[in-house]
């Protein structure tokens, strides 16, 4: 019987409550690397989290349950949610002829950086 994983998880408890709702359906689960997570849980994120594994044949059966949608997001759909900060980074010389991906993450970190001075401003103005 060969298992697939599912879904993953940072925390093994998130991956617990998953584990009895399926096993409460009657479907076998395992949790591959569960154990390496609670002896040192800083290497969770390092070897891609707890991961749910069901058999083949109850993948979509325990999917459904989990309500874990298959369809990957595409590229259009991504960068749709970023819309704003694509146009906005049409005004910025350096980043108009740049990939999408990476204006996106551009604008982030300058926003970031906006962010950060702008508080650092407020809080010297309000000590005045």
């Amino acid at each position: 019987m060969k298992y697939v994983t599912i879904k993953s998880y940072t925390y093994s408890h998130n991956a617990h409550l998953d584990e009895m709702r399926l096993k409460n359906e009657g479907i076998p689960v395992f949790l591959k690397d569960e154990l390496t997570n609670q002896v040192d849980n800083f290497m969770s994120n390092a070897i891609g989290g707890v991961k749910l594994q069901v058999p083949e044949e109850y993948k979509q059966k325990a999917e459904t349950i989990l309500d874990i949608k298959s369809r990957p997001i595409s590229e259009q759909e991504g960068l749709q949610t970023f819309s704003f900060l694509l146009q906005i980074s049409r005004y910025i010389p350096f980043l108009r002829h740049v990939r999408k991906d990476y204006q996106i993450v551009s604008m982030l970190i300058i926003s970031v950086v906006f962010v950060v001075f702008f508080v650092i401003f407020l809080y010297f103005l309000l000590q005045i």
